[in-house]
């Protein structure tokens, strides 16, 4: 009976999976830290046709500053010191919105255990709060510790009646990716 035993604790022991100390889990994602290097609300942002974006050197994101700037006067000069894409990438969102109120608010960037970083995005639809009607293009841009490989945006609506009042949330839009350059 005791040889039984260990035959089928040995058996057991084999179908574990092996995963070496400290990695962790396929399924697990960590928390990356990040920075908000621009947020502005006057000029659309957008790099390579899209919205939302991943900008990995300084001329591409010169080229984004100027846009976030476009109908500022005078503009600004491009901040170089905003992002080291040595050690940092910068990604971005861009909306449009018909009024002041809400816009688009990265809420956490998340890198999974094999390649994919995923950012969280909630675009608050705010009414009734005193805001004026014009068209606004509300740009968050953030700077993120390398690696970043293949990004994938995932946003989420959210809706305020007044000043403070409760958020309520409506239905996820598919996500956008934004995959590595080849190189």
């Amino acid at each position: 009976m005791r040889a039984i035993r260990r035959s089928v604790f040995a058996l057991m022991l084999l179908l574990i999976p092996f995963r070496p100390a400290g990695a962790a889990p396929a399924c697990d994602a960590t928390g990356l830290d990040f920075e908000v290097v621009l947020q502005e609300n006057h000029s659309p942002v957008v790099i390579d046709g899209q919205r939302d974006f991943v900008i990995r050197d300084q001329e591409r994101w010169c080229e984004a500053w100027e846009l976030a700037h476009a109908n500022v006067s005078p503009a600004p000069p491009c901040d170089l010191s905003a992002v080291d894409f040595r050690h940092e990438v910068a990604i971005g969102v861009s909306g449009q919105r018909p009024d002041s109120c809400g816009g688009p608010h990265i809420e956490k960037i998340e890198q999974s255990y094999g390649r994919k970083t995923r950012v969280s995005i909630t675009e608050l639809h705010v009414a009734g709060c005193g805001c004026y009607a014009a068209i606004t293009y509300p740009t968050v841009v953030v700077a993120v510790a390398q690696p970043v490989r293949d990004v994938e945006f995932v946003h989420q609506q959210a809706f305020q009646v007044g000043c403070g009042g409760p958020i309520g949330f409506g239905p996820e839009p598919p996500p956008t990716i934004v995959p590595e350059p080849i190189r």
